[in-house]
C-alpha cells in the first residue's frame, strides 16, 4: 500500500493543488512534509493577488509576507483600497450611541454613553481613523511601500480598488470592532472645495516614488479617481515617472478635475490649473514616461460627481468643447506618441472625431482591440454624422483590429444606434440651426424608440470587424434622446492580469 507521503514531491504537490481551500489549510497543519508540499498551492491561491487597506494592521501583514523567504516569491499582484469609512456617519458615533448632558453651572456639554459597550466601537473607530491618517502621510507611505516593493521579487501589477465587491486584508477586523464595514462607500462627493489631494492621488505619488527609489519594475498599473493634473512636479517629477513607469505594458487611469481650494494652492500640496491649455498636463507627463505601453484604459471626469451626460449649457451643444474631459483629450492627442498600443479602452468622455482619431493614429498598425463606452462625439464644422469618419478610419486604417466593442455612443444632441432598417421621422424638437452650422435633413431624423434599438456594436475577428464597421458606416442613426440599456460589465471589466506578455 502506497502512503501519501511516499509519493514523489512533484506528484504530492499536484494532488494538493486539486484540494479545496479548507482542506489545503488542514493539510498544511498535518506535518512538515505536507506543509512544504502544499506551499506552492497555498502561495498561488492566497498571495499571488491580494488587496490591502491603508492601515498599519493591513500594511503590516503585507510587510510580513514580503519578509517571508517563501511566500514573498508568490506575490505578483498587489492592490490597495485607498479609503476607510469614506463619508459614512457610523452608527457607533455619539449621534446614535450617546446623549449630550448639560451642566447647570456653566452650561458646558458632556457626552454620556448609554453603556460601556456602546462606547467601545466609537473609540475603536477613532483609533482606526487616526491610524489611517498616520499611514497615509505621504512620506511615511512612500517609505513603507519602497521597503515592501524591494522585497517582492516577482511583483508585476499594482492597483487600486474600492467597494464591497473586493476583500482587502483586515476589513473584517475593523467591521467586528466598529460594527460598520470600512469598505462601504458613502457620500464621497464634497460640496465644498478640498484643501488637500485625495487619498488615491497621494497613493499614486507614493507608489511611483517607491517604485523609482526601490528600482522595481512593474508591468501593470491601475488607479482609482485621481487628480493627476493637480499633483506638483516636485512631488512627482518627470524623472521619477520615467523610472517608475519604464516597464509598464498596461495602464488604466481614472482622472478627475480636482475640487481644490484656490486660495491655499500656493502653499498647499497641490496645483490649481486655470488655463485650459494646461488641462491634461499630468496625464501627458505620465504617458511620456511609458515607452512600451501595450494596453491603456482611460476615464476623464470634470469633477468627483463623475457625470458625463449633461452639457454645461443645455442651450449650446458646443459647450461640450469647453469641458475638462474634452480639453484634456484634445491636449493629450496633440502630444500622444505611444505607437505600441494593441488594446485601448476609453469611456465617458466628450470629444471630436479628429481628436479621437489623433489619439489612435500612432498605434493604428498595432491596434487589435478597441472598447468605447459612453463616448460622445461632437460634430466639427459642417460635419453632420460625427461617428461616420471614425468608423471609416477604423475600417481602412487599422488592419489588425480583431475585436471592437462600442456601447452607448452619442453625439451633441442625443444618442446613436445601429439599426439596419429603422422607422424614421422628422424630429420636431431639434433646431434647424445650432451655432454656426445648419443640420441637414439626414441628421434631423430620429429612430423611433417604439422599436428595438441596438446601441451596441460588437464584433470579433478581423474579417467580422471589417464587415461590421462597413455596415455601421451606412446604418448608424442619430436620435433624441439618448437611449441606453444595462450592459454586462463582464464585457467591459475584463481582468487580463493573468496574461503572459
Amino acid at each position: 500500500m502506497t502512503l501519501l507521503l511516499d509519493l514523489p514531491a512533484e506528484l504530492l504537490s499536484n494532488v494538493i493543488s486539486n484540494l479545496p481551500d479548507n482542506t489545503v489549510f488542514e493539510t498544511r497543519l498535518t506535518c512538515r512534509e505536507l506543509e512544504k508540499a502544499a506551499l506552492p498551492t497555498f502561495g498561488k491561491r492566497f498571495f499571488r493577488k491580494r488587496g490591502f487597506l491603508l492601515t498599519s494592521l493591513s500594511l503590516g501583514m503585507l510587510k510580513q509576507v514580503a519578509q517571508h523567504d517563501d511566500l514573498r516569491k508568490y506575490v505578483q499582484h498587489v492592490w490597495f483600497n485607498p479609503d476607510m469609512y469614506n463619508g459614512i456617519v457610523v452608527k457607533c458615533s455619539p449621534v446614535f450611541a450617546a446623549r449630550v448632558m448639560f451642566h447647570n453651572d456653566n452650561n458646558s456639554k458632556q457626552l454620556q454613553w448609554t453603556s460601556e459597550e456602546s462606547k467601545a466601537p466609537w473609540e475603536a473607530y477613532r483609533a482606526c481613523k487616526a491610524d489611517y491618517q498616520r499611514t497615509t502621510d505621504l512620506g511615511r507611505l512612500t517609505e513603507e511601500l519602497a521597503t515592501i516593493f524591494r522585497l517582492l521579487p516577482n511583483i508585476q501589477t499594482i492597483g487600486m480598488r474600492r467597494g464591497q465587491d473586493y476583500n482587502p486584508y483586515g476589513w473584517s477586523v475593523y467591521e467586528r470592532q466598529i460594527g460598520e464595514d470600512p469598505r462601504m462607500l458613502g457620500d464621497h462627493h464634497p460640496s465644498q472645495p478640498l484643501q488637500r489631494l485625495s487619498t488615491p492621488s497621494i497613493l499614486l505619488i507614493a507608489i511611483c516614488n517607491a517604485l523609482a527609489s526601490s528600482n522595481v519594475e512593474v508591468h501593470r498599473l491601475y488607479t482609482d479617481a485621481i487628480e493627476i493634473d493637480n499633483i506638483k512636479p516636485e512631488q512627482l517629477s518627470q524623472d521619477t515617472l520615467n523610472k517608475a513607469c519604464r516597464g509598464l505594458l498596461y495602464l488604466e487611469i481614472n482622472s478627475i478635475k480636482g475640487m481644490l481650494e484656490r486660495q491655499n494652492s500656493s502653499d498647499g500640496n497641490y496645483l490649481v490649473l486655470d488655463q485650459k491649455q494646461e488641462w491634461g498636463s499630468g496625464l501627458i507627463r505620465l504617458f511620456k514616461a511609458t515607452k512600451q505601453l501595450k494596453e491603456i484604459g482611460l476615464q476623464i471626469f470634470s469633477n468627483k460627481f463623475q457625470g458625463h451626460k449633461l452639457a454645461p449649457d443645455p442651450r449650446n451643444p458646443r459647450s461640450w468643447q469647453e469641458t475638462f474631459p474634452y480639453m484634456c483629450l484634445r491636449n493629450i492627442s496633440q502630444s500622444f506618441e505611444v505607437s505600441t498600443l494593441t488594446r485601448v479602452k476609453l469611456e465617458k468622455v466628450a470629444t471630436s472625431p479628429s481628436i479621437l482619431e489623433a489619439l489612435l493614429q500612432p498605434s493604428k498598425a498595432t491596434l487589435s482591440s478597441l472598447k468605447l463606452r459612453d463616448i460622445r462625439l461632437i460634430s466639427e464644422q459642417e460635419q453632420e454624422r460625427p461617428w461616420e469618419p471614425m468608423f471609416i478610419f477604423l475600417k481602412n486604417s487599422c488592419p489588425q483590429l480583431s475585436y471592437i466593442f462600442i456601447n452607448n455612443p452619442s453625439y451633441e444632441h442625443g444618442g446613436v444606434s445601429f439599426v439596419e432598417n429603422p422607422v424614421v421621422q422628422q424630429d420636431p424638437y431639434l433646431p434647424h440651426n445650432t451655432g454656426n452650422f445648419t443640420l441637414s435633413n439626414s441628421l434631423r431624423r430620429q429612430v423611433l424608440v417604439t422599436e428595438a434599438v441596438d446601441v451596441t456594436l460588437e464584433a470579433t475577428g478581423i474579417g467580422h470587424v471589417a464587415n461590421r464597421l462597413d455596415q455601421a458606416i451606412s446604418s448608424h442613426w442619430y436620435q433624441r434622446p439618448i437611449v441606453s440599456f444595462p450592459m454586462d460589465d463582464g464585457l467591459w471589466y475584463t481582468d487580463t492580469s493573468d496574461e503572459e506578455w
